[in-house]
């Protein structure tokens, strides 16, 4: 892109009051004048709808061709639009961030401060300084604060003020070592949320995950920094549920949320948004649906415009009405998340469709959820997790359709891809111990009483508390086989 062009594509992205801002600065500088500035007709020509050639552009500024003279005024223009976009009516209007608008300012309040002490007006320098230190630790912007500190340290050493000197010092180190820190929590959380996002079984990442909130908890402790902070408590959320132990997830999801009420200028819309998304999900596992809804709600109103997490705060909306047996509502959702999911990963995509096709077998339309559960195609690659409830539930229609030759050998089927899988990757045993039923169930012709009394030891370990086999909200089993398998009994 030339400069003209890029000259143009920067003014037309500036807002009205930008672009009325940079007319009048432009004009002032030649208050004389009966005409506007050389800088003022190239900006309304490149404002114009339509598109002029670079010689027409001259000869109507210039009266001739004058590349020269042309070329020097795009880049004096070009400056005076960055001068007019650094103006704090601006930077405070346009809708940055709260904490870019912080860092603007700082970045600025900083540049003058360099200047007056260059100059050595240095009498209000001192006062001036420590509130950008001030600032810059409240936010954590440690490229700022580590500045400031110089200069304020540069000020004592002028000054002779040895004392100050060496307590600056120290902080500057202090502030350094958290600043390199921050970076690399910040870069680890990345790192083991992206693990924990693209995989199908925790143990994959479990080991690594332990050792980093460690790290984290170390680091916390030692900077007290709200970015480490923030890293560690989601991170020991998802240690706990892991583990099961969803009141201590909890516990620390407090201890975030007040965290982020005592630190407002550190709690950004996606960070208020994902505690809130994290809540919710946790309090699914608490069985508390009706306040698991609301603050998923929450999170999708602080998400708004982010397509992947409002997809996720409307996945935790469904989880809650659903197992609150609100299946009408649930289904409201779901179809509101089903018309958001262009552009979103195949996977997620699918599981979406599989919930369509469980509120299908949920209201009886059997036919119609084995068609939907045979076009996950996609679902297919978790071969150990979705796709083996996959086929569980499309035995499951079978079996409500009356079609049993069908289930007989598909059971068998499916114990021989479960024997190949199992070799390779982990297998929930409580889909292991599922199937030894249904295939029990298929042998003694869909008898459902005498299949229960021979296979009670196994009903009692998948109603049993036992973390590999007990049911679990948000997995693939979204109907609990027992509740389904009991319905059946006369």
């Amino acid at each position: 892109m030339n400069p003209l062009s890029n000259l143009r594509s920067l003014l037309w992205k500036l807002k009205k009051d930008e672009v009325k801002t940079l007319l009048l600065f432009l004009d002032f500088q030649i208050p004389a004048a009966n005409r506007p500035s050389k800088s003022a007709q190239l900006t309304s020509i490149l404002l114009d709808e339509n598109t002029y050639s670079t010689n027409d552009i001259q000869k109507t500024i210039y009266g001739k061709p004058n590349p020269t003279a042309f070329y020097k005024l795009v880049s004096r223009l070009k400056e005076k639009v960055y001068e007019v976009l650094l103006l704090d009516q601006h930077i405070n209007e346009v809708s940055y961030t709260l904490r870019n608008k912080v860092i603007f300012g700082l970045k600025k309040r900083l540049l003058i401060s360099e200047l007056l002490f260059n100059r050595g007006a240095t009498e209000e320098l001192e006062n001036r300084l420590k509130e950008i230190v001030r600032d810059a630790k409240d936010y954590e912007i440690y490229d700022v604060l580590s500045q400031a500190l110089n200069v304020l340290r540069r000020l004592y050493i002028v000054r002779k003020r040895k004392k100050l000197v060496d307590e600056t010092s120290t902080e500057i180190a202090f502030y350094k070592k958290a600043e390199f820190l921050v970076d690399n929590a910040n870069s680890e959380f990345s790192r083991m949320m992206n693990r924990i996002n693209f995989s199908f079984d925790t143990r994959e990442y479990y080991s690594d995950l332990l050792i980093l909130v460690s790290k984290l908890n170390e680091w916390y402790k030692e900077t007290k920094s709200a970015s480490i902070g923030y890293s560690y408590y989601l991170l020991s959320v998802e240690q706990f549920q892991t583990q099961g132990d969803y009141k201590n997830s909890d516990r620390c999801l407090v201890e975030l949320g007040k965290m982020l009420e005592e630190k407002p200028v550190f709690s950004t819309k996606n960070r208020l948004g994902t505690w809130r998304l994290n809540y919710a999900s946790n309090l699914l596992h608490l069985k508390l649906y009706n306040e698991a809804y609301l603050n998923s709600q929450m999170a999708y109103n602080l998400f708004q415009g982010v397509a992947l997490n409002e997809i996720l705060s409307l996945e935790v909306m469904f989880y809650s009405r659903y197992y609150n047996d609100e299946f009408a509502e649930s289904e409201k959702v779901l179809l509101k998340a089903m018309s958001k999911l262009k552009g979103v990963d195949a996977i997620v995509n699918e599981r979406f469709k599989f919930y369509s096709a469980v509120l299908l077998f949920v209201n009886g339309d059997y036919k119609q959820a084995e068609a939907e559960l045979n076009a996950l195609h996609d679902l297919k690659k978790d071969k150990e997790g979705w796709n083996v409830m996959r086929k569980i539930y499309l035995l499951l229609c079978k079996i409500e359709l009356g079609e049993y030759d069908y289930v007989d050998l598909q059971t068998q089927s499916l114990h021989k891809y479960i024997k190949r899988i199992n070799s390779l990757k982990f297998i929930n045993p409580r889909y292991i111990i599922i199937l030894r039923i249904l295939s029990k169930l298929a042998n003694l012709g869909f008898d459902y009483n005498f299949t229960y009394k021979s296979r009670k030891k196994y009903f009692d370990l998948l109603d049993g508390e036992d973390s590999q086999l007990a049911w679990k909200v948000k997995s693939p089993e979204l109907i609990n086989f027992t509740d389904w398998f009991k319905k059946k009994l006369k």
